[in-house]
C-alpha cells in the first residue's frame, strides 16, 4: 500500500531528477557552476513544504513541480553571469520538453550540430546569396520527417525566401508557404539556424 502511494507521486520524482542533470550539466559550460546534489535536495524538499497543498494527488504533483521548477530557476540564475542566463532557461526548457516527448532527439541533434551528410539532392538554387555550406543544411534538414520537402520548396520559391534572409526580424517573421502553420516554435529554430545562423539568439528568446 505504501508503494502504490509512492508511485503517485513519480511525476514529481521524474521532474526532480530531469532537473538535477540539468543543473549538473552546468559545470560543463563553466567550472565555477558546481551545485551538489545535497543542496539540491535541500532546496526540493524547501519545495514540498512550500508549494501550495491540493486534496488530489495530482494535482498536488502539479503544484509541487511548478513550485520547484520556478524555485530552482531562481537560485540558478542568482549564481550565473548574465551571458550564461539564456542558455540555462533554453536547457531547461529543452529538457522539460524532451522529458513530456515534446522534442524529437533528432530535430535536437540538428539544431545542435547542423549536416552530418556532404550529400544534396539538388544544388544550391540561390548561389548569388546563400552560401553551399547553409544550403547543405537545408539539404540535411528535409531528410528529416517534419522538414520532408522543404528544399524543393526552397528551390521552387527563392525570392520569398530571399526575403526571409533579408530581413532584420526573420526570426519571428512568419515563414513561406506551409510551414508556417506546419511547424512549431521549435522547429522554425531549424529553418533559422539554416538560413540565418546570425539571429538564432534572438529566435531562442522569442522561443
Amino acid at each position: 500500500e505504501i508503494d502504490a502511494t509512492r508511485e503517485r507521486y513519480r511525476p514529481s520524482a521524474y521532474r526532480g531528477s530531469l532537473l538535477f542533470f540539468c543543473v549538473s550539466d552546468l559545470a560543463l559550460v563553466d567550472p565555477m557552476y558546481q551545485y551538489s546534489l545535497q543542496w539540491f535536495l535541500l532546496l526540493f524538499d524547501a519545495g514540498l513544504e512550500n508549494s501550495p497543498p491540493a486534496e488530489e494527488v495530482e494535482q498536488r504533483c502539479i503544484n509541487v513541480n511548478d513550485y520547484f521548477t520556478y524555485s530552482l530557476y531562481k537560485n540558478i540564475c542568482r549564481g550565473l553571469f548574465e551571458r550564461s542566463k539564456l542558455l540555462f532557461s533554453f536547457t531547461l526548457c529543452i529538457k522539460l520538453m524532451m522529458g513530456d516527448n515534446r522534442i524529437d532527439a533528432m530535430e535536437w541533434r540538428f539544431l545542435l550540430a547542423g549536416a552530418t551528410s556532404n550529400d544534396t539532392a539538388i544544388p544550391n538554387p540561390a548561389k548569388e546569396w546563400l552560401v553551399d555550406s547553409a544550403w547543405l543544411d537545408i539539404s540535411d534538414m528535409s531528410k528529416l520527417e517534419k522538414f520532408n520537402g522543404f528544399d524543393i520548396d526552397f528551390a521552387e520559391n527563392v525570392a520569398a525566401w530571399r526575403a526571409f534572409f533579408d530581413s532584420n526580424s526573420c526570426f519571428k517573421d512568419p515563414l513561406n508557404g506551409k510551414w508556417n502553420d506546419s511547424l512549431d516554435l521549435f522547429q522554425k529554430l531549424l529553418v533559422l539556424r539554416c538560413i540565418r545562423q546570425d539571429k538564432i539568439q534572438e529566435g531562442i528568446m522569442l522561443f
